[in-house]
């Protein structure tokens, strides 16, 4: 798919949000529905089911957007 800057309607590229878990594991970001709530052994607790993110960046201006998939 190809997308254009809302900002600058430069070519966009598609890409990922890269999240460093403990350990030094990489994963790609997620979105979960609802507030973040703290949890004292994994860092937050985790109630609904992840959705991965997909991220495009703009090649000319640096813009980012983001989307959950599904």
């Amino acid at each position: 798919m190809s997308k254009s800057c809302p900002k600058c309607q430069s070519p966009m590229q598609e890409g990922y949000s890269l999240d460093n878990a403990h350990g030094g594991a990489r994963t790609v970001s997620s979105w979960v529905e609802g507030e973040p709530k703290p949890s004292f052994w994994f860092g937050l607790k985790v109630e609904g089911a992840p959705i991965a993110i997909e991220s495009w960046r703009c090649s000319r201006c640096g813009f980012i957007e983001q989307y959950a998939k599904g």
